[in-house]
């Protein structure tokens, strides 16, 4: 809403943040030199949104991890998409998500939201003010502090969900150990 139409609702529960990788490739000249590819962006959601609830989208989406599992196989992919956005029949394949997958989307998410979480108390406050006529206060500083507000918290959500899948694995290891 914010990009769109210049305002923002605080505590929007669908707030969402794209998120946009890239991967570093060769360049096609041989010199030896790197190129940035982009991967896309691909939309976070708060573990609140209506749809995640309700089971109908994913609050991380599946593209997103493919897209981490095997950069290289989601750029062909990517690439070999009929025009008409049919997926390919590797595209539809069960996902392999590795636990080092996980970890570098947390760590990705982690960096992401450093930035949001130094102006935390700031942006609740501003963002918390109305536009009743006893505040001076410029509505824009306000709706930017909302915005800013909505993405901590759909980035917190995700760190949330992701430390949640890292402390399941730690579990799961921990428990083979104890049983071998």
């Amino acid at each position: 809403m914010m990009m769109a139409y210049g305002f923002c609702l605080f505590d929007n529960v669908h707030d969402s943040y794209g998120l946009e990788l890239t991967i570093r490739k060769p360049a096609d000249d041989g010199s030896g030199a790197y190129t940035a590819q982009s991967l896309g962006t691909f939309r976070l959601l708060r573990q609140d949104h209506p749809g995640v609830i309700a089971g109908d989208v994913a609050q991380i989406p599946v593209d997103l991890w493919r897209a981490i599992s095997d950069p290289q196989e989601y750029v062909r992919v990517k690439a070999s998409k009929a025009p008409n956005g049919a997926n390919s029949e590797e595209a539809q394949a069960a996902l392999d998500i590795g636990i080092e997958d996980v970890e570098l989307l947390l760590h990705t998410v982690e960096r992401r939201l450093s930035p949001f979480l130094l102006t935390r108390e700031d942006d609740v406050k501003m963002a918390q003010l109305s536009s009743t006529k006893d505040n001076n206060v410029d509505m824009r500083d306000v709706f930017v502090a909302r915005y800013r507000d909505g993405q901590r918290r759909v980035l917190e959500s995700a760190l949330h969900v992701l430390r949640s899948i890292t402390d399941e694995s730690e579990d799961a290891d921990d428990n083979a150990t104890e049983s071998s």
